[in-house]
């Protein structure tokens, strides 16, 4: 048991941080390098172009194709929301839609409005409806929930963090090496923390975790991360 956790000491990193507001940060910090060297194209959409309830079509680089895999995604007054949801996924998620950035590395930010009482969030390493990562909003609870589902069954067990959902609100994902840091409205409130599943995947995008149609998404962006 000792050199167990002698060599647990020596792979990651574990430290809590408390903030002013009462989140509690939690990170696990690993020692992979030689990450981000991805040199493709940004990914940039606004949403600002006609309204649609049958696809998303293309981003507003003109680049980058959105995919959806569950749920029917449209545009409705110059942002992005879900028409039809999709069947409930394991982890809770109905509905996703991807583009294909090129590279599992990158810095995913998105600002999400009409989440009073809605779910709306974040999907990335999307190789399938039972094989991804997602970050969503559960606001009855004020919280936050990140999901790995490998083979359509939980590896996480849902880890949730306390952090204020407010209405919109800008959640950013930078996943590097392996691992991946959150953040709300600029803040860092969860991570560095380890991919759970394993699994990596050049497809991000937009989840759902809603039957409703409220929940807006506007300014969407991939770059790339920082070595």
């Amino acid at each position: 048991m000792r050199r167990f956790l002698i060599s647990l000491f020596l792979l990651f990193s574990i430290s809590a941080l408390v903030f002013p507001q009462g989140v509690i940060k939690l990170q696990w910090k690993n020692v992979a390098t030689g990450c981000c060297s991805f040199a493709g194209a940004v990914v940039t959409d606004t949403f600002d172009r006609a309204d649609s309830a049958v696809t998303m079509g293309t981003a507003s680089d003109g680049i980058h194709a959105w995919t959806a895999g569950d749920g029917v995604w449209g545009i409705s007054s110059n942002k992005a929301y879900t028409v039809t949801p999709g069947s409930i996924h394991t982890g809770g998620e109905t509905s996703f839609v991807t583009v294909n950035y090129g590279s599992p590395d990158a810095v995913i930010q998105v600002t999400i409005s009409g989440e009073s009482a809605h779910s709306g969030g974040i999907v990335f390493n999307y190789i399938d409806n039972n094989n991804f990562e997602a970050i969503y909003s559960v606001p009855i609870f004020g919280e936050w929930r990140y999901e790995c589902v490998v083979g359509g069954a939980e590896v996480d067990a849902s880890l949730m963090f306390m952090v204020p959902v407010p209405d919109p609100t800008t959640i950013k994902v930078i996943l590097h090496c392996g691992t991946h840091e959150f953040f709300v409205d600029g803040a860092s409130v969860f991570g560095p923390f380890n991919n759970l599943g394993g699994q990596f995947s050049n497809k991000h995008g937009l989840s759902s975790a809603d039957s409703s149609a409220s929940v807006r998404w506007d300014n969407f962006s991939i770059t790339h991360c920082t070595p």
